[in-house]
């Protein structure tokens, strides 16, 4: 083993470990802690057995494993770049939300104190 297939092989398992603790500590679900877990096994895997990424690209129609694995990694990156667009949309509308109820509650009770004050 080279010195970085051991440090990436380090990494991945430094990884997996913090996301355990993550989802012990209940702040991932099951549904995110398996994601980023099979991501962080498969990083591990292809680091320890390079080949694999050749065997695969063949049976896509890819030249070199590396391209494969490069297709690939664009492709999560956009898949996560998307969900993090739609999540940042729906924190948005939330804050609006949140900022509408907010005024209508201080005009209201500013209207009331008015009504109070008048008596």
């Amino acid at each position: 083993m080279n010195l970085v297939q051991l440090i990436i092989v380090a990494i991945s398992v430094f990884s997996l470990l913090k996301l355990s603790i993550k989802f012990k500590r209940k702040e991932l679900s099951l549904k995110e802690a398996f994601a980023w877990g099979v991501l962080w096994l498969i990083i591990a895997i292809v680091v320890l057995l390079p080949n694999i990424t050749s065997i695969i690209a063949l049976e896509l129609g890819v030249g070199r494993g590396v391209d494969a694995v490069i297709y690939f990694s664009v492709i999560v990156i956009f898949y996560i770049l998307f969900r993090v667009f739609i999540w940042q949309k729906k924190i948005e509308r939330d804050i609006t939300k949140i900022v509408r109820y907010i005024s209508i509650d201080e005009k209201y009770h500013e209207n009331s104190n008015k009504r109070k004050n008048r008596k």
